[in-house]
């Protein structure tokens, strides 16, 4: 840290190198740049340290400062960060020549607004006039007096600047964070910096810097206390088996001496034979005696060995009580994180997906499971992640023109002057080459159109042509006497545009046969992204088109700056550098769309080939994938700093991005297990077809669709109907679906169509007058088809000829509930299930009343019935025997469909609760919860295979869920691409170094959980695996 940072113009230099002499006389530090940044610096980086680091920003007043652009990005800078800025007036300024300076100025005429603002905030300010000091020394005492006014604020306000870039730096790592009194004496300087009318005041990075630490300060103290209160339940555990422990050893001493007196008896019984023959059967009475003393002292050792043998695990259920406290302990923290993640705008979807797999393989919480879920269905795609020892951060990636390789540039991690750089195989992610570490960094890579050459921007003020097939150097073009901050290939190959950095702003077009310069022309600092037009006529730097022949000014585009990318085409741009890039018409300046999602600066982005994609990367450490059209956009988490470069594939299926890693996703996903399907309004009731892969929907509003499940794509409607479909059916043989309409007049029809053409097949009309339809079934052969309706009738017809083969009468016309067909063919049940219909006998069976008035769903063999109670329970009885199985309580509101497995193993139900349940049949026990829904379940089922189950809701989704969260982890672990850091299980509480999927690493505790019952929260009975449902023959 220094006192003062001297902000000056190269002309000005003779002058404020006295005050800098001064100054250092006086023991007093200043930054300074008197002989300019060293080369292999990076410039801007080092001016912003310099300022972030000092603790006032002295500006040499002077009209060459204020004609200076980069005294203006000094200026802004020290602003932005709310520094405490000293106007330091040397030479008079005539304000109306000045601002005709800035118009003539060719830098300053493209940021004459910034100049405006910069002079507006600096004459608010009381200025040290040297015009009238005249006096180096009185001018120096000046300065210092207000330096020296308030230091302890201002000091700390640039120690937190400081902790704060460096913890962004570390892509926001926890460790960087304030703590104890350090957070309170910051927390006492906001308070009263926020009070003071001078500055610094805090700046709003500070503030939420701030924010953050104290958050996490109160999440440690919470765990401290946790962790106190369990290690006192602990002690209280030991000292109870420290009792036990003593008792046993007395008691084992106490056994041990009777076995030793018997011993000795029956020594002196054997002594005293030896003495005399007369004795004999004196000293056999003794001895038997003795030998009775040893099997009395024996059976002592066992009795006590017997009492002590129960001991051990009453003793471990102690301790594994402790255990399991602390895993529940863990567990729900962990699982609030994870939750608190996926809330957070652009959260970490693989960070909260990993504390949730923790959670999960030693205990289940469905508030885990739900975490779990909703992360998995934000990471589309795992990545590939690419990083070597040597890599600091990633500074540039690029595709080969045929995709088939891709590059990646990076700084040293311990030195970011030195840059390295490797070309990798896109297919396996191979390393093809590498260029080790040296100087210079790469602050840009670029294949030539035949993929033959790179062109690579360093930081040595050359731009360097390499072999594509080595990494060999071919030409190094020299001219540039700063960095060059971006280089890329004209569209024929044969010439290389440049554009320098730091103090050399100028555009530079070179052969690249012979290395020879064509020509340079001034440029910009924010003129990194480059951008030549397919004719090769006209290229585009900042904000202006040039021509490629002599580099002349085409035209300064009306899009404005901050340009990161052009579509192939040149017709559309995408500018950032805020949380909201927006797509732009490049020949109206028109914005197209803007594009809401980041939380932070966009600072790179990249067009898919055909233009009809775009990725963004952000310094909210975060990339998103949008579709052009529309403006909806995919979150890509998982990196930890931010993003510095993203490129798309030529095939655009594949995205690369850099950051301190760099990252190859995927965005083609087959086979996706889990997935959600939006429809047009709130989903009434679902169908699944017998081979699992579509699905047919009613819903609220009438509409009723089929829907393909691998692609989640629509396959067509059906034509609406008058009132909502409360219920539509597949044939067993998938030929057929059902779908009951109503017209305005309320008589019911069911129609049915071919699923595979979307024909109409045939109209089934009433019997009768009978109100709406409240269910329908085929039957197992598909031959039949069952209907019910409100007013408790219900008909049985043929479903090739359409004659009704049967009608049922439900006797009780108040009794509206629906009725219910059992697969089999051999049961009926009419009016809310007030009346069970035997078909083979023709009449009523006589049940026990615990049977009846309950809506009715059957198991596909009939042998099993589920009853959904009015108390948001379900109970589940034998048919046969007619005997309860079991009850299974545990939502919280109308138990509104069920589903039993075919192997009559587990029940799934769903409830206005929002959610969906599954449980074992045998045991009554909750096996998991599906919570995502957030509107009533209405309708649920298990796919055939019975590996998923799918659920339709008034949310207007229909989703398909892995049923057994052992396989949810299995899948989750091929989601995820890296394990978490030391540095992030030391900030979420996660105990165990274990890795935390199989992948990254070997360890002794299993990775999944085990079949043992493991400790779970109160409310959730222990997990019983259960094995995956094995489809019966009988069809569903």
């Amino acid at each position: 840290m220094s006192d003062v940072f001297l902000s000056y113009s190269r002309k000005d230099t003779k002058f404020v190198q006295e005050i800098f002499e001064t100054l250092s006389a006086r023991k007093r530090e200043a930054w300074i740049d008197l002989h300019g940044i060293e080369y292999s610096a990076k410039w801007w980086e080092e001016i912003c340290g310099g300022i972030d680091g000092a603790d006032n920003f002295v500006l040499f007043v002077s009209p060459n400062s204020l004609e200076s652009l980069f005294c203006h990005r000094e200026i802004q800078h020290a602003l932005k960060h709310n520094k405490r800025i000293i106007p330091f007036l040397f030479e008079r300024i005539d304000q109306q020549a000045m601002f005709q300076a800035w118009q003539n100025n060719s830098d300053l005429c493209k940021f004459e607004l910034l100049a405006h603002e910069n002079w507006d905030s600096i004459q608010s300010i009381q200025w040290i006039d040297y015009t009238q000091i005249k006096d180096v020394n009185k001018a120096v005492d000046a300065l210092l007096a207000t330096v020296d006014t308030d230091p302890e604020r201002v000091k700390l306000h640039t120690r937190l600047l400081l902790r704060l870039h460096d913890w962004e730096s570390r892509g926001r790592n926890p460790s960087g964070l304030l703590r104890g009194d350090e957070l309170t004496q910051y927390e006492q300087w906001f308070t009263e910096s926020q009070q003071k009318e001078t500055p610094p005041h805090p700046t709003a990075e500070q503030s939420a810097y701030i924010a953050e630490s104290r958050r996490v300060q109160d999440e440690s103290e919470a765990k401290r206390i946790q962790r106190e209160r369990l290690i006192r339940r602990f002690k209280t555990a030991s000292s109870v088996l420290s009792v036990f422990f003593i008792l046993a050893v007395i008691a084992t001493i106490v056994t041990i001496g009777f076995a030793n007196n018997a011993v000795d008896a029956q020594k002196a019984s054997i002594a005293r034979e030896g003495e005399a023959n007369t004795q004999v059967a004196l000293s056999g009475v003794t001895l038997q005696a003795g030998s009775t003393r040893i099997a009395d002292g024996s059976t002592q050792v066992a009795v006590i060995g017997n009492t002590l043998t129960p001991m051990p695990p009453t003793l471990t259920s102690v301790a594994q009580t402790v255990v399991a406290g602390s895993y529940m302990i863990e567990s729900l923290n962990l699982s609030a994180q994870a939750n608190r993640i996926l809330r957070t705008e652009g959260g970490n979807a693989e960070t909260a997906a990993l504390l949730s797999i923790r959670v999960l393989r030693k205990i289940y919480l469905a508030s885990a499971d739900s975490a779990l879920v909703e992360a998995i269905s934000r990471m589309k795609s795992a990545p590939q992640v690419f990083q070597n020892a040597e890599m600091g951060f990633v500074t540039s990636v690029a595709f080969s023109p045929d995709g088939k390789t891709f590059l990646v540039s990076y700084n040293g991690r311990d030195d970011p002057n030195l840059g390295g750089a490797e070309l990798r195989d896109t297919a396996s992610g191979e390393v093809i080459w590498t260029r080790a570490l040296q100087i210079p960094y790469f602050n840009s890579l670029a294949f030539s159109p035949d993929g033959q050459l790179i062109v690579a921007a360093g930081g040595d003020h050359t731009a360097m042509i390499w072999d594509a097939a080595n990494g060999a150097t071919i030409r190094v073009l020299k001219g540039h006497s700063d960095i060059v901050q971006s280089a890329i290939f004209s569209p024929n190959g044969k010439t290389v545009l440049t554009a320098g950095g730091g103090y050399d702003l100028t555009l530079r077009l070179w052969e690249f046969e012979t290395g020879r310069q064509i020509y340079s022309v001034p440029g910009g600092p924010g003129y990194r992204n480059l951008f030549f037009f397919a004719d090769g006529l006209t290229f585009f730097a900042g904000e202006t088109f040039y021509n490629t022949s002599d580099g002349s000014v085409n035209q300064v585009t009306p899009i404005g700056g901050g340009n990161l990318a052009f579509s192939a085409d040149g017709r559309t741009s995408v500018s950032g550098f805020s949380p909201t890039a927006k797509l732009i018409d490049v020949s109206s300046g028109q914005i197209i769309r803007t594009l809401p999602g980041h939380t932070n600066s966009v600072m790179s982005a990249a067009f898919s080939a055909d233009g009809k994609w775009l990725v963004t990367g952000s310094r909210d450490n975060t990339v998103r994938v949008w579709e052009v059209a529309s403006g909806k956009s995919q979150l890509l988490s998982g990196h930890t700093a931010w993003v510095e470069s993203v490129a798309f594939s030529p095939d655009g299926t594949k995205v690369l991005t850099g950051s301190s890693d760099a990252r190859l996703w995927s965005l083609t996903i087959e086979n996706q297990p889990q997935q959600t399907i939006s429809t047009a309004a709130g989903v009434a009731t679902i169908a699944l077809s017998p081979d699992g892969k579509t699905v047919l929907y009613g819903d609220v509003n009438g509409n009723s669709g089929l829907w393909d499940l691998d692609t989640g794509q629509l396959i067509f409607n059906f034509p609406k109907s008058d009132a909502d479909i409360s219920y539509v059916a597949f044939s067993p043989d998938g030929k057929l679906v059902a779908i009951p309409t109503c017209c305005s007049q309320g008589n019911g029809v069911v129609v049915l169509f071919d699923p595979s053409t979307g024909k109409l097949v045939k109209t089934f009309n009433a019997d009768g007058s009978p109100q709406h339809i409240n269910s329908l079934t085929f039957s197992s052969d598909s031959k039949m088809i069952f209907v019910s309706y409100m007013d408790s009738t219900a008909q049985l017809s043929d479903v090739a000829s359409g004659q009704v083969l049967r009608l049922f009468d439900g006797q009780d016309p108040q009794e509206h509930g629906s009725a219910s067909y059992s697969p089999d063919g051999n049961l009926v049940t009419l009016a809310g299930g007030s009346i069970w219909w035997d078909i083979a006998a023709g009449g009523e069976m006589d049940l026990p009343a615990e049977m009846k008035h309950s809506q009715t769903v059957f198991s596909a063999d009939g042998s099993l019935a589920a009853l959904l109670q009015y108390n948001h329970s379900v109970n589940v009885w034998n048919v046969s025997t007619q005997k309860l199985i079991n009850g299974f309580f545990g939502h919280t509101d109308l138990v509104t469909s069920a589903a039993i497995s075919l192997d009559n193993r587990l029940l799934l139900t769903g409830s206005s609760d929002k959610t969906a349940r599954l449980w074992d049949i045998s045991t009554g026990q909750l096996v998991r919860v599906f919570d995502g829904h957030s509107a009533a379940v209405t309708s649920v089922a298990f796919m055939p295979d019975g590996q998923r189950i799918i659920t339709g809701s008034l949310d207007g989704t229909i989703r398909t869920w892995i049923t057994d969260y052992y396989d949810l982890l299995a899948y989750a672990c091929t989601r995820v691409a890296v394990d978490l850091t030391p540095e992030e299980r030391s900030f979420y509480g996660v105990s165990g170094q274990e890795p935390t999927c199989p992948q990254f690493g070997l360890h002794s505790q299993p990775l999944m959980p085990t079949t043992t019952p493991m400790p779970t929260h109160p409310a959730m009975p222990a997990w019983t695996p259960i094995p995956t449902p094995t489809p019966s023959t009988t069809n569903p």
